[in-house]
């Protein structure tokens, strides 16, 4: 009540600067409205107006020059748009860093069976065999699993599941492909193309047997768009063709298609 009442004694007397911090926010919508308009009035009549606000909706609706200040520099001078755009970017990346940082120390393997192992978890462009941690939209993308198994067994359920830094699953699945031949497992999952939209992307695998867990790796990747869509940044883009080859160690294997 007292920074609406400050707001509404100053706007009275139609000062030449007006500085507001974060008053905006203070009120119910029907202040926002009324402060809105008030402020529009007082720029109609010459005066300065100043606001200081995280507030990216009031920013973009009232200003026509945003300055974007950290720790009392200046690191973009411009239109509010272009300002308010790149400074929801740059708090986005910073959320993303810190939850990259806190997610990192489960990245790596974890095996269940010192037995058994899965030697190679990775992705890569499926016209290349280097690894590749920052991988673009509409890309043909193959990520390989390799793993070696104690002898005997002969039935392994294969886990896959990719989620989204921010917890959103978008792809979780179990196969038992063929017999591992010697001990040895291959396994090739081909998305045709990469239709993950923009973000960081942790991949999980696992392999059990009767349930029990016999190894477990993971890795991570980022997911870039070279022509960014309009109007938001979706989840997926569709449609997606999944392929996942069940490759064996003498060369034998099958292929398997799904919709995603």
């Amino acid at each position: 009540m007292k920074a609406r009442l400050s707001f509404s004694m100053i706007t009275t007397i139609e000062p030449e600067i007006l500085i507001i911090d974060e008053a905006l926010s203070a009120g119910d919508a029907r202040f926002a409205v009324k402060a809105e308009q008030t402020i529009r009035r007082l720029c109609d009549l010459g005066r300065i107006v100043m606001i200081v606000s995280h507030s990216m909706g009031a920013i973009r609706s009232m200003c026509g020059r945003c300055l974007w200040i950290d720790r009392g520099k200046v690191l973009m001078d411009g239109a509010a748009d272009a300002v308010t755009t790149a400074y929801t970017e740059a708090v986005r990346r910073e959320d993303e860093a810190r939850l990259v940082e806190r997610f990192r120390r489960q990245l790596g393997r974890s095996v269940g069976r010192p037995d058994c192992e899965i030697e190679r978890f990775e992705a890569s462009y499926t016209d290349s065999d280097v690894p590749g941690a920052s991988l673009q939209a509409g890309k043909d993308v193959t990520i390989a699993l390799d793993a070696t198994l104690a002898g005997g067994i002969d039935r392994v359920a294969v886990q896959l599941r990719i989620a989204r830094v921010d917890g959103l699953v978008v792809f979780d699945q179990c196969r038992t492909p063929n017999a591992p031949v010697a001990g040895r497992l291959a396994l090739r999952i081909h998305l045709r193309p990469l239709v993950f939209g923009e973000g960081i992307y942790f991949l999980v695998a696992n392999l059990s047997a009767g349930g029990e867990l016999l190894a477990s790796r993971s890795t991570i990747i980022e997911v870039y768009a070279g022509k960014a869509p309009v109007g938001g940044k979706p989840a997926l883009f569709y449609p997606v063709q999944v392929q996942v080859d069940h490759q064996l160690a003498d060369g034998f294997g099958e292929a398997q298609n799904a919709r995603l």
